[in-house]
């Protein structure tokens, strides 16, 4: 990535005293962290923000309900509730729990997934939101969010012409979707 390069070649200046200060060098590699995972400025910048809001939790990891409720806010949606369809779609793709969480949790590296898969979180024309879209999405009987191949496999076992979709985690950047079918 560019700003990695060049944050790089900064740290190998010829002259030490050109060279950044390792708080600098940590700060610079937030940003590149930031640059790299998420591809639009308006969801690199939502996240920004709700890390400075939330100071107490890293870059790379918030609470889910946090992250919610400034969502739905910015898209300028009634609030965000646990019981709506919606936002149980957001939660199923977004949210992780880890032995250690006490709350369940969003991670960077799951929302640049998300944004591979869905698109940004503000579309150009919002003509409806990226929630909504994706709640259409979790409801055709297809879709399958993110099982495992030997969960697809076991799923289209035995059926005639039937297909399922699935998030893929290998590489969402290049293939975003995986489809399983039988003949």
């Amino acid at each position: 990535h560019p700003a990695l390069s060049q944050l790089l070649q900064k740290c190998w200046h010829e002259n030490p005293e050109e060279r950044p200060l390792f708080e600098n060098i940590l700060k610079a590699l937030e940003e590149v962290t930031l640059q790299i995972s998420f591809p639009d400025t308006p969801t690199r910048e939502f996240w920004r923000r709700l890390c400075v809001r939330e100071k107490k939790y890293d870059l790379h990891r918030l609470p889910f309900a946090s992250f919610a409720i400034h969502l739905w806010q910015e898209l300028k949606l009634p609030a965000a509730n646990p019981k709506t369809a919606t936002y149980k779609c957001m939660h199923a793709l977004l949210s992780e729990r880890l032995p250690h969480d006490e709350v369940e949790m969003i991670s960077m590296q799951r929302l640049s997934h998300f944004c591979y898969w869905f698109g940004s979180l503000f579309q150009e024309r919002p003509a409806d939101s990226i929630v909504d879209k994706v709640q259409m999405i979790c409801n055709e009987p297809w879709f399958h969010g993110d099982i495992s191949k030997d969960e697809s496999e076991k799923l289209i076992t035995g059926k005639k012409h039937y297909f399922l979709v699935r998030l893929s985690l290998t590489d969402p950047h290049t293939t975003p979707f995986t489809i399983s079918k039988t003949d």
